[in-house]
């Protein structure tokens, strides 16, 4: 059975808490820096089962230079234990 509050912890239900709410803390970040599309990716996590979103993990996106005015960014994400 499912318990209401962890819901979103189901891929039925869910993609767990970067899906989660991720996107809505780097919404304004995104904005703000006018990050377009990241030019490399990175991933790690705890193992990934067929029910459930890993434990914990670690992403990481790189954005280029945006013009003069807004250097390469690094975004970290950092979930779990």
């Amino acid at each position: 059975m499912y318990h209401p509050f962890c819901f979103r912890g189901w891929w039925d239900f869910g993609t767990g808490a970067l899906g989660d709410m991720g996107c809505h803390h780097f919404n304004p970040i995104v904005r703000a820096l006018r990050l377009g599309h990241p030019s490399a990716v990175q991933a790690a996590s705890t193992k990934v089962l067929p029910e459930s979103p890993p434990l914990a993990a670690v992403v990481t996106w790189d954005f280029p230079a945006r013009g003069a005015d807004f250097p390469p960014v690094r975004l970290n994400w950092y979930d779990g234990a």
